[in-house]
């Protein structure tokens, strides 16, 4: 980790005064991090560390100190935050590098879910995942209700699937480690026609390995934007790395005073959307006076369309339409899996969606979702300067 004034900043907005920055500079300083392997630590707090201390308009702010680090660092330090604390006599503000290092006798109290499954990138083109998502789409449907049997068998799936993850698949750092000292080991001797076969199969192992911890890193950055083939695991690592520090609530203001524990954080939340989404619970009639207001823009010959059943090839449409690798909701299946394997599973979702939709069966059983609190500002530091997201199943979604 490096901190320090680098008397430099990575975006116009790290940057105040009358003039812009100029970007020559900018782009010097990012291509240098780059090239370091450093990424920057984020912050809460003030948003500028340096100030000309000169009045309007010859006012100059930008955020000139920062701390910075390299993958290694990161992970061996996953729980951080960084706070730009009040101005003194300096021009620079100070700013403090905080760490949470739990141990036995002092767990870390940072919130996290239990057994929290996510359906993964690089277990698709696996004939094993094939074999058991097939298997537990084929048992005879129960006397359930589509939405009961079509439930059980995401459930039944996702047991097997973790089940199968460990024993194939495991810790791939470990695994990488394993192959590239067994490849040091033998090439630091001689190399014969049988340890050069040998040296070319664990050569091939670790081409894999590789390939798949990116897919794992690149699943997890949400970077969207790159094409299909582009290879960087330190790139998704840190990315990935940076959108979770970024997301990360470690503070909060409530009545101008700063509230770091969990527990207090997770009430002010629920305190605040309890009042936000209290209804005043207006009467029908009151209801109604309001409706007769707007005028009808629903032709007879179009509201025969709206009310004509749904098809099989209309849910099949809502599903392609969908962002494969958007995140999923409580069940832990994103799109990927309904895209992928759409031939397989595609009587039951059917079945279980129609259901709903023609006969207007209760739906409750999948109407559950992960609500993110998502940033809106660059320094949120109050439960307004978040956006809730609600991450819902994706059958629900459909």
């Amino acid at each position: 980790v490096v901190v320090g004034d680098f008397n430099e900043v990575l975006s116009q907005d790290e940057h105040f005064s009358s003039c812009l920055r100029s970007i020559p500079g900018m782009i010097c300083f990012r291509n240098s991090l780059d090239d370091c392997g450093l990424m920057d630590l984020g912050f809460s707090g003030l948003p500028f560390t340096w100030t000309n201390n000169r009045t309007h308009p010859s006012t100059v702010k930008a955020r000139l100190d920062r701390f910075v680090a390299n993958q290694n660092w990161t992970a061996l330090f996953p729980d951080f935050s960084v706070l730009h604390l009040k101005f003194g006599g300096s021009d620079h503000s100070p700013i403090l590098l905080q760490l949470t290092i739990p141990s036995s006798s002092q767990p870390n109290r940072r919130w996290r879910p239990r057994n929290f499954f996510k359906f993964e990138r690089i277990w698709c083109g696996k004939e094993p995942c094939k074999d058991i998502i097939r298997d537990c789409w084929a048992t005879p449907r129960s006397s359930l209700c589509p939405q009961a049997s079509f439930l059980r068998r995401l459930q039944t799936c996702r047991q097997k699937l973790q089940g199968w993850h460990r024993a194939t698949f495991g810790s791939l750092k470990a695994k990488i480690k394993i192959v590239q000292d067994q490849i040091s080991e033998l090439m630091a001797g001689h190399i014969s026609n049988e340890v050069g076969l040998h040296l070319k199969d664990l050569k091939a192992q670790l081409k894999e390995l590789w390939r798949l911890d990116e897919l794992w890193w690149k699943q997890r950055s949400k970077a969207y934007w790159l094409k299909e083939g582009d290879k960087n695991n330190k790139f998704f690592h840190s990315v990935a790395s940076q959108r979770r520090q970024r997301n990360k609530i470690t503070r909060l203001k409530s009545h101008d005073t700063w509230i770091e524990d969990p527990a207090d954080i997770q009430r002010e939340f629920l305190a605040f959307y309890e009042q936000l989404f209290t209804s005043s619970a207006p009467c029908r009639e009151a209801i109604s006076e309001v409706v007769r207001t707007i005028p009808r823009r629903v032709t007879n010959e179009m509201n025969d369309k709206l009310i004509q059943a749904f098809t099989e090839d209309e849910v099949w449409f809502a599903v392609k339409q969908m962002n494969a690798e958007s995140a999923p909701g409580p069940d832990g299946f994103p799109p990927l899996f309904y895209q992928n394997y759409w031939p397989i599973i595609k009587e039951e979702t059917c079945c279980s969606v129609l259901d709903f939709l023609n006969n207007r069966r209760s739906f409750q059983k999948f109407n559950h979702t992960n609500l993110v609190m998502i940033p809106k500002v660059t320094d949120a530091s109050e439960v307004s300067h978040f956006r809730p997201i609600s991450l819902c199943n994706v059958i629900y979604k459909i």
